[in-house]
Parts: C-alpha cells; structure tokens; sequence
C-alpha cells in the first residue's frame, strides 16, 4: 500500500511540473481568451508624439501605458489616438503632448473584443526618446534657407481580388541608409483606400532635428496584411526637388530588375525573387514587382529574368 501511495504521489508530482512547464513556455498573450500579440514597431517619432504598431491574434482594442524615464511614474497630459483593423490584427496608436528630446517608457495594452482579456507588450515596459526640434532651415554657402517636405501618397495595396478589403492593413515607410532615425507608418482604410505618409515626421539620426529630403532617396514601403499572413516589400525612391510639390508620388525603380533601387542588379536582388518564387496573384501573398512579365505569377522565368541581369546598372 505504501508504494502504490508513493507510485500515485510521484505520477501526481510529474504531472504538475509537466503542466508548470507547460506554462513557462507559452508566448505573450497565448493564454486562453488572451490575444497573442508580436510584431511591435516604434515609427513617426518626432519632438512631441510617438506612434507604435504591432499585431494581434483577434480583433482587439489597442491602447498604451505611458510612464517617465523610470518606468514607473505615470506620464500626466498625453493624450492618445488609437485605430484598429478587425480584420487584419493589425493595431497602431499614436502618443502626443510629449516634451521634446526626452526618454519616455511604454508599453502597449490590447484587449480582446470577445473575452476583454488583455495582453501585454513588450513584457516589460520598453523606453523611447522624443526628437530634439522641428527644425526646418538649411544652410549652404552661408546662406540659411527654410525647407519643407511633402506628403507621400501611399500606392495601391495588395488585393487576393477585386472585392477584398484593404481596411487595416499596415504600411511603413523607411528611409534606407540610415538617413532617418525612424519610420513612418499608416493604416489604410477600406473606404476610399487613401492613405499619405508626412514626410515632415522624419528627422535627422544625427542632429535630432527634422530631415531635409533633396530628392533620390531610396524607400522601402513594407505593407503587413497582418491575419492574411501577407507581408510585402516595395522599394521607390523620391521624387527630386519634393518641395515644389503637395503631395508626391513614389518612383519606381529605374530598372525592373533591380528590385531594391539600389542601382545595380546584385545577389540581394536574386535573393528578393526567388522568395516570391511559384506566387500568383489571388493568393495569400503575391508581390507584383517580382513579376516581370506581368503574367499574373511569378515563376522560374521570372526568376532568370533577374539572376539573367546581375551586374546591369
């Protein structure tokens, strides 16, 4: 009898440090009724706001804790705008009335529509540091001259169809070389699918001050479809002398096969291809720019197309 008690006592341990460790590997938000949530991104910061975006499981209501630099403090007079797609996952709040050039720490809260269960992320709040100033002067040969940069239409999402929604679906704007300290972001909305990206919100990594745009710089547009699975990377570069203009749209890339603007057709472009190698348009994920004759899909042919033009310039 002692040894079936002992045998009974021992099965009962194995199971709870199965079931504790069961536990200790479930991701953030994996709970039950708890949205799983990933994917956190810190874009348009400049000297008095801040925007996150990030992703959820379910449809689900974003919103943001905010303290000082000690993580602990609660920040007083920020005020908050939040936006979410149900149908995506996709969430984005943006954080305002921040004093300029100063560490701030947040963390992001997403609630459930169905359980009101919340998620938490990072897990612990993470920091973030506001711009210097929204300077816009410029000086060359001594001389100081004010600068301004437009608006950037955000070009046409994917669709699987003709009738599929482009409500919340995630868009971010980077500027490559390291020439802004952040990227913008937007969510695009189902109605007229219009959608514009404030180039004024970029700033200079080095100075803390706004960016100047010349004109030529190279963009990446990475679009998330969030829930759909679908992720795609376009790269433009700008419109030359932007500040004579409103509202400017992106520049393709000068020769197809150079996927990433980049002015040379190299491995990277090779590489850009064969990801989107045996895709077709209605798919879950399909990137047009890796079609190169424009037959809907992107097969071997295409494949060769680009490898076919390593080195052209």
């Amino acid at each position: 009898m002692a040894a079936v008690a002992l045998h009974k006592r021992l099965v009962i341990s194995l199971a709870a440090v199965a079931a504790a460790s069961a536990l200790l590997v479930l991701p953030i938000g994996s709970e039950a009724g708890v949205p799983a949530v990933s994917g956190l991104s810190v874009t348009d910061v400049t000297p008095s706001s801040f925007t996150v975006v990030w992703l959820s499981s379910e449809p689900s209501a974003p919103s943001i804790s905010m303290f000082m630099a000690d993580c602990a403090t609660p920040v007083y007079g920020a005020f908050t705008s939040a936006r979410s797609g149900d149908s995506t996952g996709n969430l984005r709040v943006t954080v305002s009335n921040l004093s300029p050039n100063t560490l701030y720490c947040y963390q992001t809260v997403t609630t459930s529509k169905s359980t009101s269960e919340s998620a938490l992320l990072p897990a612990a709040p993470a920091t973030v540091t506001t711009e210097k100033a929204a300077y816009q002067m410029t000086t060359t040969a001594g001389v100081t001259t004010p600068f301004a940069n437009s608006l950037l239409a955000v070009p046409p999402v994917y669709q699987k169809d003709a009738n599929a929604s482009t409500d919340g679906v995630a868009v971010t704007l980077t500027v490559l070389d390291n020439k802004a300290s952040h990227p913008l972001s937007t969510l695009t909305s189902g109605g007229s699918g219009a959608a514009y990206f404030n180039l004024n919100n970029l700033y200079d990594p080095a100075t803390g001050y706004s960016l100047n745009l010349t004109g030529g710089e190279r963009v990446m547009l990475a679009e998330s479809h969030g829930l759909d699975g679908c992720a795609v990377e376009h790269f433009y570069k700008l419109v030359p002398d932007a500040e004579k203009i409103d509202v400017q749209t992106p520049v393709t890339c000068a020769l197809m096969q150079d996927l990433d603007c980049s002015g040379e057709v190299n491995i990277l472009d090779v590489l850009r291809e064969v990801k989107w190698n045996a895709t077709a348009r209605g798919g879950a994920c399909f990137n047009g720019d890796s079609d190169m004759n424009g037959d809907g899909s992107v097969d071997q042919t295409d494949v060769f197309n680009v490898s076919g033009s390593f080195g052209m310039k």
